[in-house]
């Protein structure tokens, strides 16, 4: 089963009387449990391609299609509902709520599906352990690490366990070290409660940790590689696709 399937997706927009063109006939399918990596310099139209996929903007032309679910049929009040259960959103910059506790951020989504204090518990209870993050249950985001508050979002993103996790620049403003942490988690994760994960990046050491990086460029999906037997020929690949892109060899470590 194709956890989301895109097809011919095409966006522009007006800007100063002219027309600039972002997505140009993208064709995209991530299957059911995979995890797959969009890398693109800033400009390329990986945000707006994200937006697009997770029903929060529109297309000029294409479908898009969610454990089966086609997007375009749908009012924004519907979309908003079929986010709320069926994605998980992780941001660069975490948006969390620095007012709540850990596990009040985490238990968010629950909260707002309405979803009973029993099962609140146990979907918490298996997050939390999931993710090592039961000794910090009552903190205050403002006491965690960059680390554990993106840990704290990927706890939040998988707590409704959602058909897909959409990642915005997860390890934009995180060290190498907290990068490798987070993909390490975000890998655990992923084998544990079986939800695809799309992120779109310009870190090739962030996407090596996943199944399948694509290059945008230009509005179109141009390139692909995919992990094979051989880990270290996955990263290989990655780090041509990334000097493509006009990146160093020294970044990528």
């Amino acid at each position: 089963m194709l956890a989301l399937h895109a097809s011919n997706i095409s966006k522009s927009y007006k800007s100063s009387g002219q027309t600039i063109e972002v997505l140009r006939h993208v064709d995209l399918q991530i299957a059911s449990g995979e995890m797959v990596a969009i890398m693109g310099p800033s400009g390329s139209g990986k945000t707006t391609l994200l937006h697009v996929l997770a029903g929060v903007d529109v297309p000029d032309s294409g479908t898009v299609e969610l454990g089966g679910e086609d997007f375009s049929g749908l009012t924004e009040e519907e979309k908003a509902f079929f986010r709320r259960t069926h994605i998980g959103m992780v941001f660069q910059d975490f948006q969390l709520l620095e007012s709540l506790t850990v596990k009040e951020n985490i238990l968010l989504p629950l909260i707002l599906n309405q979803k009973d204090v029993y099962w609140q518990d146990k979907a918490l209870k298996k997050v939390m352990e999931a993710l090592e993050l039961a000794e910090f249950a009552d903190k205050r985001i403002a006491e965690l690490s960059g680390g554990q508050k993106q840990r704290v979002a990927i706890g939040r993103a998988l707590i409704h366990e959602p058909g897909i996790v959409f990642g915005d620049e997860p390890t934009g403003s995180l060290d190498l070290k907290t990068t490798r942490d987070v993909m390490c988690c975000m890998v655990q994760m992923n084998r544990k409660f079986g939800s695809s994960f799309l992120l779109v990046t310009h870190d090739a050491y962030a996407a090596s940790y996943c199944d399948r990086a694509l290059l945008l460029q230009d509005g179109k999906l141009k390139s692909e590689v995919r992990k094979q037997e051989s880990n270290a020929s996955f990263r290989e690949d990655i780090l041509n696709m990334w000097c493509c892109l006009g990146g160093e060899a020294d970044d990528f470590l």
